[in-house]
């Protein structure tokens, strides 16, 4: 990988260098940490709703095909903008868990729903909408006007 920054990261309240050893350090914390919150959800998910119907199964996958072209588009439209900068391999840890919270929030909350209830789906959509909005606002530096080294 091309140079990081690490202003602002600690590790053991100790501040890290931006060499090989950080980057593979902070790769692993994310991978272990973001791989187990998901693989937990499709644990839940899958004890939750076992028996899916084909037209299930089908919406689910054009969901995922639209999510997946989405970020496609959005990375070959703003690839040549974040070629040249420093990012902060900190915010590159800790921004995508910003992401996760709607899920924590619609567990929690969902659970007061019926097990079958749009609401959970609203809620869950509402609150997933809100959080994907807000990272690309900031990410884009819509906030202040400029870009957050994410």
């Amino acid at each position: 990988m091309k140079e990081f920054s690490t202003d602002g990261l600690k590790i053991n309240d100790q501040p890290v260098l931006p060499n090989k050893v950080t980057q593979l350090k902070i790769a692993s914390i994310f991978a272990i940490s973001y791989g187990c919150f998901h693989l937990m959800y499709f644990a839940f998910l899958s004890a939750v709703k076992a028996d899916l119907s084909q037209l299930e199964i089908f919406s689910a996958g054009m969901c995922l095909a639209v999510f997946l072209f989405n970020h496609w588009f959005s990375f070959k439209q703003n690839l040549e903008k974040y070629v040249n900068r420093t990012p902060n391999i900190g915010n590159i840890l800790f921004f995508p868990f910003a992401r996760v919270l709607p899920m924590h929030l619609t567990i929690l909350v969902g659970s007061y729903f019926d097990e079958h209830s749009t609401g959970t789906l609203i809620l869950f959509l509402s609150l997933k909408t809100f959080a994907d909005l807000t990272m690309h606002l900031i990410e884009h530096g819509y906030s202040r006007g400029k870009a957050q080294h994410i």
